[in-house]
């Protein structure tokens, strides 16, 4: 998984996904690894269950089988500004004080394949969340930056 590198599809291919050996990292901030399940809705109200494998501030990264893919991008194709899904997103996220169940929007981004299974590798960005969404979010990476570098709270 982590030796795959994203390959665009072309230009004039409708192809929902592809084989890849890396993914390239395409996000703002660091991705924070992740092993538990996350939960979606589609536009249709169609619930699916995915694994995810890292989060940032701005989206997360799954694995799924192609069925779970296919209900996340019923309309298959290429993944593009007029057909990029909006689904639910919902995680539960350890918190200092205790879990939290973060419920946000997010937009498909890609979706690409890899050679085991579960096959599919996708990428969410979280769109505009609400003030409580915002602040599970702040709160699980402010605990993240104090654990991994060691933040001292009394300086």
């Amino acid at each position: 998984m982590d030796s795959a590198q994203r390959h665009p599809a072309q230009p004039d291919t409708d192809i929902a996904w592809q084989l890849v050996e890396q993914l390239d990292e395409q996000r703002g901030h660091p991705r924070v690894p992740m092993h538990c399940s996350v939960e979606f809705r589609n536009a249709s109200g169609q619930h699916c269950v995915a694994k995810l494998l890292n989060i940032s501030p701005d989206g997360i990264q799954i694995r799924c089988n192609i069925a779970t893919a296919q209900v996340l991008h019923p309309g298959g194709g290429r993944i593009c500004p007029t057909n990029a899904p909006i689904v639910q997103t919902e995680i539960a996220l350890s918190l200092p004080r205790g879990e939290a169940g973060l419920s946000i929007c997010s937009r498909l981004t890609y979706l690409t394949t890899v050679s085991q299974e579960p096959k599919c590798v996708m990428g969410l960005r979280f769109l505009e969340p609400r003030p409580k969404a915002a602040g599970i979010l702040a709160a699980f990476f402010a605990a993240e930056m104090h654990t991994c570098f060691g933040v001292n709270d009394d300086l």
